[in-house]
């Protein structure tokens, strides 16, 4: 059970009134939003898109050393899209950080791949727990394996009538409140 407003309530209420919350326009938002993700090869013209997007400068992400280095990168990404091969992204893409990893994962196939950053690692905890904790007190491993763990319990609450994204979106919401110390509007035991 999830509680709002000191009521324990069912996921997809929970997630109802989370998801109207969310408010975050970043780069990688704005491509989710705009761009086809997992419908097909992106266009050169949605790739430009992409690596132009607002406030990107400030996302290491999208940062690249050179124009070739780009345009590598984008190869890569192409090919992931036709065929996601385990290897070829750790080999390429591993020295990011896990939550790098998953936003390019979420790129390639997003109905399979869920959101993951601080504030959903954050809402999660407390929803399993109770506690705040912090993706940042975790090693790589650590947070992969949190992650899957957040991925088995999003896969298994979504349905016909839930979609990942609107979850995702609660969570991070949920997560990012309780960043700014407001746990105590909360009362009851979490999932």
């Amino acid at each position: 059970m999830f509680i709002i407003e000191k009521k324990t309530v069912d996921f997809e209420t929970f997630v109802a009134f989370w998801s109207e919350k969310y408010n975050y326009s970043k780069p990688i938002e704005w491509a989710l939003d705009n761009l086809n993700f997992g419908m097909g090869l992106m266009t050169p013209t949605d790739i430009k898109s992409l690596f132009t997007a607002k406030d990107s400068e400030e996302n290491p992400l999208f940062k690249f050393k050179s124009p070739l280095e780009l345009i590598k990168g984008i190869d890569i990404f192409r090919k992931l899209q036709k065929q996601y091969d385990e290897n070829l992204f750790q080999k390429e893409f591993g020295h990011l950080s896990i939550v790098g990893q998953i936003v390019l994962l979420q790129m390639l196939n997003p109905t399979n791949f869920p959101m993951f950053d601080a504030h959903i690692y954050r809402g999660y905890t407390f929803l399993k727990s109770g506690k705040i904790a912090e993706l940042e007190d975790l090693n790589k491993p650590q947070q992969f394996e949190a992650y899957l763990q957040y991925k088995s319990f999003l896969m298994g609450n979504i349905s016909e009538t839930l979609s990942l994204k609107k979850a995702d979106k609660a969570v991070w919401a949920f997560g990012k409140y309780l960043e700014n110390g407001q746990m105590s509007f909360f009362v009851g035991r979490g999932l």
